[in-house]
C-alpha cells in the first residue's frame, strides 16, 4: 500500500491526471450493430456509445479534511476579542486528496527496495507512478517561487516538498506531517490509521 497527497487546481484536473495515470479505467464502448438482414449495412456498427470511467480496484482517495482545502496557515484571533478573527486562516487554494493504491493496484506500482537503502521509505523508492514523475521534473522539496505556477492560485509556502507533473502536485507525506504538526494546524487521517 502506498499513500498520496496530491493537490490538483481543481475536480476536474486531479480526475484528468487520475485518468491519465491509470487511477480510473476507461469503460468498454457498446457498439450498436445493424441487425437488419435485409440492410445494405446489416452487420455494421451504426452507433458507438461511450460507458465512461470507472474508479480502478485499489484506488481509494478522499478530499483533504472533507472539503479538499488545505489551510496552510491558521487564524489569528484578537487577544481581546477572541470572538474576532485578526487574520483569517489561509488556504493553499485549489483541492488537495488523500490517495491510497493498494491491492493488485499497488502490487503493479510497487517497486522492490533494497532493505538497507537509507531512502527506502520514501514515496519514489517505493512507487513506479512517483519515481516516474519525480525523475521527470527532477524537482526537489521547493522554496517559495516568485510567481505562481497556475494562475490564480496562491503560492505555496515553504517546507512543503511536493513534485509538479501534469497539472498535480504530488506532496511528501512526510513533509506534509511535519508542517501540520510544526503549524498546529489540521491534519488528515485515513480511518483506521496513516495520519497524516
Amino acid at each position: 500500500m502506498i499513500d498520496l497527497i496530491i493537490w490538483a487546481a481543481d475536480e476536474d484536473a486531479f480526475t484528468q491526471y487520475g485518468r491519465d495515470n491509470g487511477f480510473y479505467l476507461k469503460n468498454p464502448d457498446t457498439l450498436v450493430y445493424d441487425t437488419d438482414p435485409d440492410s445494405k449495412t446489416f452487420g455494421d456498427v451504426l452507433e458507438t456509445i461511450d460507458n465512461g470511467w470507472r474508479q480502478r480496484d485499489g484506488f481509494e482517495y478522499t478530499p483533504w479534511s472533507g472539503s479538499g482545502a488545505f489551510t496552510v496557515a491558521k487564524p489569528v484571533f484578537d487577544e481581546k476579542d477572541p470572538t474576532k478573527v485578526k487574520t483569517p486562516k489561509e488556504d493553499l487554494g485549489g483541492v488537495v486528496y488523500l490517495v491510497r493504491i493498494s491491492g493488485d493496484f499497488y502490487l503493479q506500482d510497487k517497486l522492490e527496495v533494497d532493505p538497507s537503502d537509507p531512502d527506502k521509505d520514501k514515496q519514489e523508492k517505493k512507487s513506479k507512478l512517483v519515481k516516474t514523475v519525480k525523475e521527470k521534473d527532477d524537482l526537489k522539496p521547493i522554496k517559495t517561487p516568485k510567481e505562481p505556477k497556475v494562475e490564480g492560485v496562491p503560492l505555496p509556502k515553504e517546507g512543503l516538498g511536493y513534485i509538479e507533473a501534469d497539472g498535480v502536485r504530488i506532496y511528501d507525506p512526510a513533509d506534509v506531517a511535519l508542517f501540520t504538526s510544526d503549524n498546529g494546524i489540521a491534519s488528515h487521517e485515513w480511518l483506521g490509521g496513516n495520519t497524516y
